[in-house]
């Protein structure tokens, strides 16, 4: 009778089940801790600020 190998139990990432890369999730995380931008400001800030959003 042969024996199974031993698998070596995988590493759980904290990114497992997101739908982007983690390289991606961190670096939003990133910009959106440096950069205090909000909808409000960049649709105050725009060269067009008559645009209508749907949000």
């Amino acid at each position: 009778m042969r024996r199974r190998p031993v698998r070596q139990p995988v590493p759980a990432s904290e990114f497992t089940g997101f739908r982007f890369p983690p390289e991606v999730i961190v670096l939003a995380v990133r910009w959106y801790l440096r950069y205090a931008l909000s909808y409000r400001v960049l649709r105050s800030s725009s060269p067009n600020a008559a645009w209508s959003s749907t949000m």
